[in-house]
């Protein structure tokens, strides 16, 4: 049986097979051997296929065996069907490897997408013919292709694809390279504001950046002039510009500087320029190149810091404040000046952490290292005053506040705080306690001289009244003289309580400070004994004051005595007078005194001196360093409560060993000086008169001496216990009053109010004060006023009589 072998429409042979038994073969064994005959044509033309490809492909491999550039090629699946030696070196994959591979197994897969692209622009006939292409090469570099591209086509249909293919992966990266450093330039010329400038020489021809430009306020690409380059900073700093290009152009020499420029617009920045040389092979200066920076924001903020950082160390010399820093763990101190001021250490040269903590006496400074101790483990912050010591061995007080700064994983790096100076503060606080307590028993003491003195004026007065009837013979007289001496030295005893409790009614007069010690010079000297040298340094030209002068002689006289009990084996007793005017930063260093110009008083001697624990309780009163029985602790507190009532401060200076000095401030006034003369028409009559008299007081033990005064001296005498009974009395009364004695304090109405009511009806009637103390408004903290008539408990027949008829004799 023989069937045709077809190649395609074509016959190119026959198959035959023979059987000796007959009909061997049916229609189903023609069909198989056509089906082996047709797949014998497939095979011999594929051979055929396979040879004339064998002979192109030596053609093709003779001529591009040996070419540099990879030449390859692959069908339209994208298997690779050749490689020449060049690909296989490019790529390290062997030939054998190559044919077994498709194009998508070395292409980048990023690269994919486009080459699909370029593959469908071929076939439409409208993609690009050379482009690169990202391979993987056998050992996983990525490399870079230039691929030239085209497709083959048989019978007018694309069948595969030819290629040529070179590496430029060192072209590409430097390439990319160079665009990342021009796109990081213009990066970091933006932000910060920087631009770069070239000089061509000897043309002199100025190039700009884009973002020079910008920062001249002029369109990206504009070319000025030099001279327009020169024109742009201030006048007076153009010659030193042009100095600075012309030594680097002539010479090379490079340059870099700062100053202010004016923009295109007209704005005012400040601009950093640098320039250098740039030579050719011979060595000569063929170009000038450098960049401006606009620092205008640097500019800006350094003055800021510089003003800050005024203001903090302005603030931190009139709060006595500073910083200070731990650094830990290495536990190392850092502190500003302000703290090395307040120590009294050099500046700049800062104690290690352990020296730092021995200025700390205890306990503060177990406090100190377990507020660090806490602050450096857990970040505790802490806030405490302490005692500390200068360099200086001075001690002070300190407050210390910390807290602990921490890393971005909370770790804690550094603790950092302040110091503040509150010396001040502590010794106001303690002035401040002084004076509350001061104030506490001076209201005692007031209190109890006010109910004494009510008491003394009956037993002063019945005295007076009693020996001027008892015959000076009468063996009672004695006794009835010692208790007026006994009631007379209670009497200064009640006047130094007023005194320290700043109740005592004072009479101010403006006077020379000079005068009054000379008056009570003598008598300092037989006070203070012929062992103590008294000396005095009087400035002619001291200013005058407005003080009591009785008061401002026992200011003198107190001070005097305590001087001569401190110089025992004798010594030297020093008074000097001065001007002084206090600028706010001294007055603020003495606590309390005002800024202004006072006289001041000064009052020395060389005894034994105080400790500072002394100093800070002898204004106290009832406190004394002398024996039971010789001194009452009042004498430098009455010092203490006239010079504060007088409206100056005293302090003490002392140490022991070294002897005490006592500096009293009091505010220089610029009145005219009252006269001293003294007045020569003595009273030595007895006064008496026909006249009635409204006498009210609440106490009935005064208001019935007062009255039998009155009556012996010939008045008729209207009593009333209070200002409201006063006012009834007045409005019954058949015959005129002449004058009213009134006390200040009364219970339901007193003196002040009724002196009022009375003189709207009556406005000559002359009105008589009394008062052991008081704070009204008649006696206004203390001070008499010029217009008020006056009389201070206790007081004697005399004072009252004559007191009395002075007042009504001056209203006739």
């Amino acid at each position: 049986m023989t069937v045709p072998v077809r190649n395609a429409s074509n016959v190119i042979g026959l198959l035959s097979i023979h059987s000796y038994t007959p009909r061997a073969y049916d229609a189903e064994s023609l069909i198989h051997l056509q089906s082996l005959a047709d797949y014998c044509g497939e095979a011999i033309n594929r051979i055929q296929a396979e040879q004339a490809l064998e002979q192109s492909e030596e053609l093709y491999r003779n001529l591009v065996e040996n070419a540099y550039d990879m030449i390859y090629t692959r069908d339209m699946d994208g298997n690779y069907t050749s490689i020449n030696a060049a690909g296989e070196k490019l790529t390290g994959y062997s030939r054998e490897e190559f044919l077994q591979m498709n194009f998508r197994q070395v292409v980048v897969p990023e690269e994919m997408g486009r080459v699909d692209e370029i593959i469908a622009g071929k076939l439409a006939g409208i993609g690009e013919t050379s482009y690169e292409m990202d391979n993987f090469a056998k050992d996983g570099r990525r490399i870079t292709l230039e691929v030239n591209t085209t497709l083959t086509y048989r019978d007018g249909v694309a069948v595969g694809v030819q290629g040529i293919a070179r590496d430029v992966t060192e072209q590409k990266t430097a390439r990319e390279q160079l665009e990342q450093s021009a796109a990081l330039l213009r990066i970091a010329g933006k932000a910060a504001h920087l631009g770069g400038w070239t000089i061509e020489l000897p043309e002199r021809t100025l190039t700009w950046s884009d973002e020079n430009c910008i920062i001249h306020d002029v369109p990206p690409g504009y070319l000025p002039t030099l001279e327009e380059g020169i024109a742009s900073y201030y006048p007076e700093n153009r010659a030193e510009v042009l100095g600075y290009v012309n030594s680097c152009a002539e010479n090379g020499t490079p340059y870099d500087f700062e100053l202010p420029i004016i923009t295109a617009k007209g704005r005012h920045i400040w601009i950093r320029s640098i320039g250098e040389a740039v030579r050719d092979t011979d060595g000569k200066i063929v170009r000038l190149q450098g960049a401006i920076q606009d620092i205008t924001d640097r500019k800006t903020a350094e003055e800021s810091m510089r003003q800050k950082d005024s203001l903090l160390r302005m603030a931190g010399k009139l709060t006595q404040t500073g910083g200070w820093a731990i650094k830990v763990p290495e536990n190392q101190l850092f502190w500003s000046d302000e703290i090395s001021d307040i120590l009294e250490f050099p500046r700049g040269e800062v104690p290690d952490l352990p020296t730092s903590l021995e200025l700390l006496p205890q306990p503060d400074r177990d406090r100190v290292i377990a507020g660090l101790e806490a602050c450096s483990k857990d970040g505790t912050p802490f806030d405490i005053e302490v005692e500390i010591f200068t360099g200086k061995g001075r001690r002070i007080w300190a407050r210390l506040v910390a807290e602990a700064d921490r890393k971005t994983d909370g770790t804690i790096e550094r603790i950092h705080g302040a110091f503040q100076d509150i010396s001040e503060r502590k010794h106001t606080e303690d002035q401040l306690r002084q004076s509350q307590k001061m104030e506490a028993v001076g209201q005692m003491a007031g209190g109890i001289a006010h109910d004494f003195n009510n008491m003394l004026t009956a037993i002063n007065g019945y005295s007076d009244l009693t020996l001027r009837r008892i015959p000076k013979n009468d063996p009672m007289r004695s006794n009835i003289v010692e208790i007026k001496k006994a009631g007379v030295r209670s009497a200064e005893l009640t006047h130094q309580l007023l005194a320290f409790s700043r109740q005592q009614i004072l009479k101010p007069e403006v006077l020379h400070i000079d005068q009054v010690i000379g008056d009570t010079g003598k008598m300092l000297e037989r006070l203070i004994g012929e062992n103590i040298q008294l000396v005095t340094i009087l400035n002619p030209k001291v200013g005058q004051v407005k003080v009591d002068p009785g008061q401002l002689s026992q200011i003198i006289t107190n001070l005097a005595v305590n001087a001569r009990d401190a110089m025992p084996d004798g010594g030297k007793l020093t008074i000097e007078t001065r001007n002084s005017f206090l600028d706010p930063d001294y007055a603020r260093q003495l606590l309390g005194v005002l800024p202004g110009s006072y006289v001041v008083l000064s009052v020395s001697d060389t005894g034994t001196g105080m400790s500072a624990e002394l100093q800070e309780k002898i204004f106290e009163p009832f406190f004394t360093t002398k024996e039971v029985g010789k001194g009452t602790g009042l004498g430098l507190a009455t010092v203490y409560g006239i010079v504060k009532q007088s409206g100056g401060d005293i302090f003490v200076y002392s140490e022991v060993g070294h002897g005490t000095t006592f500096k009293i401030y009091l505010p220089r006034v610029m009145e005219k000086a009252n006269s001293t003369e003294a007045d020569t028409n003595l009273k030595t009559e007895f006064p008496v008169g026909s006249e009635t008299i409204l006498l009210v007081e609440d106490e009935e033990m005064v208001r019935s001496l007062s009255h039998r005064i009155l009556e012996a001296c010939g008045y008729t005498v209207i009593e009333a216990r209070d200002g409201l009974e006063a006012l009834e009395i007045i409005k019954k009364a058949e015959i005129p009053i002449d004058l009213l004695f009134t006390d200040v304090v009364m219970p339901r109405m007193g003196g002040r109010e009724l002196s009022e009511k009375l003189q709207a009806k009556m406005p000559d009637l002359p009105i008589l004060f009394t008062s052991g103390y008081t704070d009204d408004a008649i006696v206004r903290h203390g001070v008499l006023e010029t217009n008020v008539n006056f009389i201070q408990k206790p007081y004697s027949l005399d004072d009252l009589a004559w007191k009395v008829r002075d007042l009504l004799d001056a209203t006739k």
